[in-house]
């Protein structure tokens, strides 16, 4: 059966209505990728000016105190410090005091006497605990 005049018109209208609908989908995904597209180049901008301004930051902060006398000295956990000649002195004595008292445990044939108490500790334990079993 064929279509009537006014059918054919309604079947025209609502076809190119969605063609409008999609080419304006179309449209606005285009548009959302390319805003995507620039914000992503926006951050990797702002990210490269702001690892270049940390890096100059740093070669300031260097050039500064090393111009007033400062020292580096790096710390037990590997953290670079700047520190007045005073405090260098003052710490690299402190560290070197520290590493002196380590040695203060007295060793007994490559054992420290700790490790030897623990051992003979250990040792009355399982006897006295053997003792108690056999019973």
């Amino acid at each position: 059966m064929a279509l009537t005049e006014e059918e054919r018109i309604d079947a025209q209208t609502r076809f190119l209505r969605e063609f409008e609908e999609e080419h304006e989908r179309r449209s606005e995904a285009l548009e959302h990728k390319r805003d995507r597209i620039r914000s992503k180049r926006d951050r990797e901008i702002q990210r490269e000016k702001d690892i270049e301004l940390a890096e100059m930051r740093e070669e300031m902060r260097a050039r500064y105190h090393i111009e007033r006398g400062y020292k580096q000295y790096i710390d037990s956990r590997g953290r670079e410090h700047w520190l007045t000649p005073e405090e260098h002195e003052w710490r690299s004595k402190y560290r070197r005091r520290r590493r002196g008292r380590r040695r203060l445990v007295p060793k007994m044939k490559g054992y420290r006497i700790q490790t030897i108490l623990l051992y003979a500790g250990t040792l009355v334990l399982a006897v006295i605990l053997g003792m108690l079993l056999s019973r």
